[in-house]
């Protein structure tokens, strides 16, 4: 085989593989907190490294999100709550529409929901050493 032609199938080999997992961290990294609403500590830290926040700005909105952080969680419980609820009903209507075998799907395809938030947390800013570490979120 000719070396250009050696050449240039590494370089298509590297190119294609470099995108590939170029994709892949950028779908890793940048998604959502996984259904989790982000710390009110995570959210100091980035208020404070992106707005370069003064001492006595941190301690005022450190005092702020104490009050209201309990609020958004809340109302994120709630919706995420209330969401489940309409999961739920629609199911529980569609399951007499389908056979055995695509019951037994819809089951799987349920149990699989339930259980996908489990470990996935958004590592992005921790790897940048800009936020809570994964095991800080579940605490």
């Amino acid at each position: 085989m000719k070396p250009w032609i050696k050449i240039t199938a590494i370089f298509a080999a590297g190119f294609l593989l470099g995108g590939a997992v170029t994709g892949l961290c950028i779908h890793h990294c940048f998604r959502h907190f996984g259904g989790h609403p982000p710390s009110s500590e995570f959210i100091l830290k980035m208020l404070s490294h992106k707005l370069k926040l003064s001492p006595e700005q941190k301690d005022k909105v450190a005092d702020l999100l104490k009050v209201e952080a309990p609020k958004m969680e809340a109302l994120h419980k709630k919706s995420q709550d209330q969401f489940k609820a309409q999961r739920d009903a629609f199911n529980a209507k569609l399951k007499p529409l389908l056979n055995p075998d695509q019951q037994k799907k819809l089951e799987e395809m349920n149990a699989r929901w339930e259980h996908r938030d489990e470990g996935k947390k958004c590592r992005f800013f921790h790897c940048a050493g800009m936020g809570p570490t994964p095991t800080d979120a579940t605490k």
